[in-house]
């Protein structure tokens, strides 16, 4: 699978508000599709791999309410348990349940656009207390064989451009999250399989996407 390497620029959506908090918070495995590289036991990893997964797909599903071609978000994920202690009334307003979610995503500010994506994730920098990050983002994609019949181009907006009118494109939307404590998760939703229940999770589906959140982690 060839994914093109850069996102539609056009139709972008208004950013909603999705448990927005402008506080401390800003800026394989055995177990079905699984989280990578948990050093726990078995059942504290299928739990971590659980909660993930869960919190993943609800932000992808967040993000795919508003359509597509959107430019990427990005987002926290902070303790449900110290957001609970630190913002009590608000906790209370937005129903939070450390008990029943681990972690709670925060939507962060808009990525600068004019910046390629390796440089703006490279300059990110996060307060200690947060857990995990989650990016969501769109691609073109063709299959291996309709790389070698894109025309010789220059530029990445040209072979974006190339891509656009091949036959064979997909429209994919990419979320990947990440622990700081080792865990990483993706998914992945076809435009044209625009279904809740057709969106596929893994590990590896996106590696080098989610070892770059990943890297947003660390010191």
């Amino acid at each position: 699978m060839y994914a093109v390497p850069e996102w539609p620029h056009h139709g972008w959506a208004l950013r909603s508000s999705f448990r927005h908090l402008t506080s401390a918070w800003s800026c394989r495995s055995n177990c079905g599709g699984g989280c990578s590289r948990l050093g726990t036991d078995r059942a504290d990893f299928c739990l971590v791999t659980s909660t993930l997964e869960s919190v993943l797909r609800e932000i992808e599903r967040h993000v795919a309410e508003a359509g597509w071609d959107q430019p990427p978000r990005l987002f926290a994920l902070a303790p449900t348990d110290e957001l609970v202690v630190l913002e009590p009334e608000l906790a209370g307003a937005m129903g939070l349940d450390p008990q029943s979610s681990r972690w709670t995503p925060i939507e962060q500010e808009s990525l600068d656009p004019s910046r390629p994506l390796d440089e703006a994730l490279a300059a990110i920098v996060w307060p200690d207390g947060v857990a995990g990050a989650a990016l969501v983002l769109e691609r073109l994609v063709l299959p291996p064989s309709a790389e070698a019949g894109l025309p010789n181009a220059d530029t990445e907006s040209e072979i974006v451009a190339a891509a656009a009118h091949h036959p064979h494109r997909q429209d994919v939307r990419m979320a990947v999250a990440a622990l700081r404590e080792g865990g990483q998760l993706c998914a992945l939703r076809l435009r044209a399989q625009d279904r809740d229940d057709a969106v596929v999770v893994a590990a590896d589906l996106v590696p080098s996407l989610a070892e770059a959140v990943a890297a947003t982690l660390t010191d």
